[in-house]
């Protein structure tokens, strides 16, 4: 579906964490690797957590009720729910002629055409890591970059009950492929 679209807004949760952005983020580059035209919105116009302004393309995403552009295809990332998402971010969702959501947050609500979530996985990044494999995307740098900082921030440090295997072989994936764990 994404390899056929164009022109996608990629929006997360109110409040946004080191998963959502990250999911966010890293899917937006492996999207524009592509060609494509891939934009983060961010529901609300405030300020993002200190401790993320590194992510790479940070300063890139754009307000939900400032985004003035083109939506052909609409992707929601680490939120279920369209209330988690504000008005201006739904209304972009509602302008769409496709739309998808990733997510590892278990909800038997669906808000858009296709849905994939996994409850089963550490973080939403690691579903966009995956994606970007199968996409054949490049996932070096900003993609790697982004992916780890959601997987250790929603693994607390790889110490929450959520590590497992899985989350740790994706871990070190995304260090070979750029990510500094520091």
């Amino acid at each position: 579906f994404l390899r056929e679209r164009d022109n996608i807004v990629i929006c997360g949760h109110v409040s946004p964490d080191g998963d959502c952005l990250g999911s966010q983020l890293a899917l937006a580059a492996a999207l524009r690797s592509l060609g494509k035209t891939a934009t983060c919105v961010l529901v609300k116009d405030e300020p993002v957590d200190g401790s993320l302004a590194f992510l790479p393309g940070i300063a890139d995403c754009v307000p939900a009720a400032q985004f003035t552009g083109v939506v052909d295809t609409f992707v929601a990332v680490d939120v279920p729910t369209r209330d988690r998402m504000g008005s201006a971010a739904s209304a972009l969702l509602d302008t769409c002629t496709g739309s998808v959501t990733l997510d590892h947050h278990a909800m038997d609500t669906t808000m858009t055409d296709l849905v994939y979530v996994d409850p089963d996985v550490a973080s939403t990044t690691m579903l966009v890591w995956e994606l970007a494999g199968l996409l054949g995307a490049d996932r070096t740098g900003d993609v790697a970059t982004c992916c780890y900082a959601g997987l250790v921030t929603d693994t607390g440090r790889f110490q929450f009950q959520n590590t497992n295997g899985a989350a740790l072989r994706a871990a070190s994936e995304m260090v070979d492929a750029g990510a500094s764990p520091s």
